[in-house]
């Protein structure tokens, strides 16, 4: 007898993350994927958060989210604000408007705190901030 171990599948479609999760008792995947950005960090390992990267033109904005339990759980949400720098051709962060959000959704969020970063592009780890924010006991 053949022992199959089956685990979560995840692909990259369309510029989305889909993870599938298995099922061991009815021995299928669920029907719907958990779905994310595909520019995303692992940022803490045991308790599956995740940051995502939602950066688009002259926005830059950034979900925290879980997946244990196989569903996306918001922790935080934050809005980095962008000055462009005329001298260099590049930006400055200038600060972060932090949001938690409240009973695991995207949508019901409360401002936690207005964080001052005033940091050129090259000097601004975007992992290590989500990394701070996912870890910070003052958030929780």
């Amino acid at each position: 007898m053949t022992l199959i171990i089956i685990s979560d599948l995840s692909f990259l479609e369309y510029g989305q993350v889909n993870v599938y999760f298995f099922d061991k008792t009815t021995r299928h995947f669920l029907s719907a994927p958990v779905q994310f950005s595909y520019d995303y960090a692992l940022l803490d390992s045991n308790k599956l958060i995740y940051g995502v990267n939602n950066h688009s033109s002259r926005d830059w904005d950034i979900d925290i989210f879980s997946i244990k339990g196989r569903s996306k759980t918001y922790l935080y949400k934050a809005n980095l604000f962008l000055k462009d720098n005329k001298n260099n051709g590049e930006f400055e962060i200038t600060k972060a408007l932090l949001y938690k959000c409240k009973v695991g959704k995207e949508s019901d969020t409360v401002l936690l705190n207005d964080i001052d970063i005033h940091k050129q592009f090259g000097d601004f780890s975007l992992f290590e901030f989500m990394k701070d924010i996912a870890h910070n006991k003052v958030y929780r």
